[in-house]
């Protein structure tokens, strides 16, 4: 009976101590969205805003690795290292969207590394028609609005996006090229 006892009063300290962790964490995640929303401002910024015709090049490093398009003449684009055919959907989606890039909330005086700026999930690197380019930094996802934080070269705001406008990004090179186009025109080229 005793045994039953002190089994008893074990596990109940356990789901205490549980119960009190889980009041800890959410309170801390409660101060913390608290203290961002503080330090934020809650008006639109826009980011960057071009035509999709005025982009000429374009660059991002994913997975520690780099790709590169570049527009021709023509306004196709070729994947720089390749002679596969490039995926327009995929390309036309990151075009679109750096063309308007906003941001619903922006987040000054932090240090840029509490938001996942230390190591990116994806960089970009944006050359427009003018000569002016950008670099874009995409951080870590905000576990409660599901954004993603990002900041902006020779900015030191850190501005909160949607995810889609990083998720455009999350492809290596490889992953960009069109091989069914490719094959397809190869096939023709043979004959």
């Amino acid at each position: 009976m005793k045994q039953k006892q002190r089994m008893f009063g074990i596990l109940a300290a356990l789901v205490l101590l549980l119960a009190l962790g889980v009041v800890l964490a959410t309170r801390y995640t409660a101060q913390k969205t608290a203290a961002d929303e503080a330090a934020s401002s809650e008006e639109t910024v826009t980011i960057s805003a071009f035509s999709a015709s005025d982009l000429r090049t374009l660059t991002w490093i994913y997975q520690e690795q780099s790709a590169t398009l570049n527009r021709d003449e023509d306004g196709n684009w070729t994947l720089e290292g390749s002679e596969a055919a490039v995926q327009a959907t995929r390309a036309d989606s990151m075009v679109t969207a750096l063309c308007s890039l906003t941001s619903n909330r922006v987040i000054t005086g932090a240090d840029p590394a509490q938001y996942g700026m230390t190591d990116p999930v994806v960089t970009v690197i944006y050359t427009l028609a003018d000569g002016t380019e950008n670099t874009l930094y995409f951080g870590d996802t905000n576990p409660v609005t599901g954004d993603v934080y990002l900041t902006v070269t020779e900015d030191s705001a850190v501005y909160t996006v949607s995810a889609s406008k990083c998720n455009v990004f999350r492809y290596t090179a490889a992953e960009l090229e069109d091989t069914e186009q490719s094959e397809a025109v190869s096939g023709s080229d043979s004959q």
